[in-house]
């Protein structure tokens, strides 16, 4: 079985080279207008007839992630590229809590919160949820129950407290939010967190205000 789910070596579309040990979960097309999955055998996608991109398992697929949003903020569509930017400062912090790096991480960290506050200076309709997202759910991946709890609580103060009215955007922020928020509780060790409390009641006013804008 592993034999039969190893390597692709060539190059992704994005740039990624795996290592020959790399082992490939299945593959998807590699058009940002297509992106249909594709048998593992399979080189080329039966729905537009592009190539297709391998889906690593990990760790490669986290090496592969960093390649892609480094790939797509360098030359993306502006709006990729905008997003893959603001991810890329989230993946930096996942990177070095895998490398256990605790000085990087610290450091990767402190960059993600500075980005944050800036971005949403510069644009007060800009939302954190991809970034942060990313963040959190890397974070309890690798058991950061405390690097989790830092970037919920930048989330909710981004997130304006209990103001979700602005349109989709900000309804699709908080709901992030909140579904992040669940798995932080019922991660293991995370209700009995110390801030766990603090998170708990921020969710319920980010909650309460999801509803008082539906009205």
């Amino acid at each position: 079985m592993a034999q039969w789910r190893r390597r692709p070596r060539l190059l992704t579309s994005y740039g990624y080279r795996p290592p020959p040990e790399a082992t490939i979960r299945g593959r998807r097309c590699a058009s940002r207008d297509c992106g249909a999955p594709v048998g593992r055998l399979r080189r080329r996608c039966a729905r537009c007839g592009g190539p297709a991109d391998p889906e690593f398992d990990e760790p490669w697929a986290h090496e592969a992630l960093g390649a892609e949003l480094s790939w797509l903020a360098r030359g993306g569509p502006a709006r990729e590229a905008g997003a893959a930017r603001d991810r890329l400062v989230a993946w930096r912090v996942k990177d070095a809590v895998v490398r256990r790096d605790d000085l990087a991480a610290a450091q990767a960290r402190q960059v993600m919160h500075d980005y944050a506050d800036r971005r949403r200076a510069e644009d007060s309709r800009w939302s954190p949820g991809p970034m942060l997202g990313l963040a959190v759910f890397g974070a309890l991946g690798l058991r950061d129950l405390d690097g989790a709890a830092g970037d919920l609580c930048l989330w909710l103060e981004l997130s304006g407290g209990d103001e979700t009215a602005g349109g989709p955007c900000a309804f699709g922020n908080a709901t992030s939010f909140m579904h992040a928020v669940v798995s932080f509780l019922a991660a293991p060790g995370g209700a009995e967190h110390p801030i766990a409390e603090e998170i708990r009641r921020g969710c319920l006013r980010v909650a309460g205000g999801c509803l008082r804008a539906g009205r």
